[in-house]
């Protein structure tokens, strides 16, 4: 939702998010309403402490942040029986009045060309930090090999051959059942594990 239409209620916890899905008007728990982006605050009311508990679109079209005791905190000091509040795709926040269009109120924190490229880099940079941080797909296991044994072979000279060491002898008698392995025979078919 970025809309915060009259007679709305923001309560801490409670934001707008553009709908681009960029940027979000919070009021924090602290009592501060904030506007951030992919880069950090873009704006805020500097309650923060002064005891808000409600940011509220009111139906004369003033946007008031209020304490629990309906003391005024901050103030739009706008007027306009049916404005709204809009938290826009380019980072704006405007307060329009019922015809939406006239603008009764803005922060003009709108992005300039600068931040729309620093912005589009932080948003990309956490798409790849996302995609990094993904589990990597587990390597499929390598399909056992077979082998002819010729005359003159050993178990530790095809051990050598295939894995690079010939102590490895004990992986390829294993596969294949032999309880000797100084026995093998020329047209033998082994088994070599991956």
């Amino acid at each position: 939702m970025n809309v915060l239409s009259s007679g709305s209620t923001l309560r801490p916890g409670d934001a707008l998010t553009s709908q681009n899905g960029r940027y979000r008007l919070e009021l924090q728990s602290d009592g501060n309403l904030v506007l951030t982006g992919p880069r950090g605050l873009a704006w805020e009311s500097d309650t923060r402490g002064r005891g808000t508990a409600t940011a509220e679109m009111q139906a004369d079209g003033n946007f008031v942040l209020y304490a629990a005791d309906r003391g005024v905190v901050w103030t739009a000091d706008t007027t306009g029986p049916g404005a709204h509040l809009v938290l826009q795709d380019d980072r704006n926040i405007v307060i329009v009045a019922a015809d939406g269009s006239t603008v009764l109120w803005t922060p003009n924190c709108y992005v300039t060309e600068a931040e729309r490229a620093a912005d589009e880099q932080a948003v990309a940079d956490e798409q790849a930090q996302q995609v990094s941080a993904a589990p990597a797909a587990p390597e499929p296991t390598p399909a056992p090999q077979t082998y002819t044994v010729q005359r003159g072979d050993t178990l530790s000279a095809i051990a050598k051959r295939f894995y690079g060491h010939a102590n490895e002898y004990h992986r390829i008698a294993a596969a294949n059942n032999i309880a000797n392995p100084d026995l093998i025979h020329p047209g033998q078919q082994l088994v070599i594990p991956a």
